[in-house]
């Protein structure tokens, strides 16, 4: 389905192109313009999404996110006119009037061909957007006292294990439940770690910690020997 969409979404976006680069010319000569053209767009498309997005915005990099960022750009119009060059040579005859005007004027294809670019990133960033939404908004369901109960994961504090049942910590109140620790450790998202055999915590609602204990809402939770190398990996601590 991911790969239909971005198929479909580059159909739509070639039409985009044909349309403003042949208004007034050949249909053969913009589909071979069009058809130069198309794979830079799509390179800039993907460098921005793929790589300048998540290993540099994402992670606050700003300055080299904006240096790499130009940089591309810079390519990406000098590839445009090695292009215009050669549709002039090969498609134009060398006379621009054997070309469409859109197709020779530089600062105009440079904008219509970013308006693409900045489309596709504009997608990618409103889709990443409502996907890390739909994530932060993970709903958990147990039974508690011969009830279903469906609390929100960012609403749990930490889980304690006491034996056959386990008792769920929330802002609001303490659920007490049959569910296995390990099976609800399964349903949540990752920034629930467990730190010892007994207890299960969100790492979002850590107020100190160190390297045998941690503190969540007053209550000081161990973390065993079992488990610290990976807790200290993911605290990011240094022993």
């Amino acid at each position: 389905m991911r790969i239909l969409l971005h198929v479909l979404f580059w159909i739509f976006s070639s039409f985009l192109i044909v349309f403003f680069i042949g208004k007034k010319g050949s249909l053969s000569f913009t589909l071979a313009f069009t058809g130069f053209l198309l794979p830079v767009v799509i390179t800039i498309s993907y460098l921005f999404n793929y790589w300048l997005f998540p290993q540099y915005l994402f992670k606050k990099q700003l300055f080299k996110f904006v240096l790499y960022g130009l940089l591309v750009v810079v390519l990406s119009v000098y590839l445009e006119t090695l292009i215009v060059l050669w549709a002039l040579v090969n498609l134009g005859n060398y006379s621009f009037n054997n070309m469409t005007p859109a197709s020779h004027n530089i600062e105009q294809l440079a904008v219509a061909l970013f308006f693409v670019v900045f489309l596709s990133n504009l997608i990618y960033l409103v889709r990443r957007w409502s996907v890390k939404e739909k994530d932060s908004e993970t709903l958990i369901q147990f039974r508690s006292n011969r009830e279903t109960v469906q609390l929100s994961e960012k609403a749990i504090d930490y889980i304690e294990s006491l034996g056959d049942y386990v008792k769920i910590h929330s802002e609001a109140k303490v659920f007490t439940s049959r569910e296995k620790i390990s099976k609800l450790e399964n349903r949540l998202p990752s920034n629930f770690i467990r730190v010892h055999r007994s207890y299960l915590i969100n790492t979002s609602k850590i107020e100190s910690f160190n390297n045998t204990k941690i503190e969540i809402q007053g209550n000081k939770i161990p973390i065993s020997r079992k488990y610290k190398p990976e807790v200290l990996e993911k605290l990011k601590i240094i022993k």
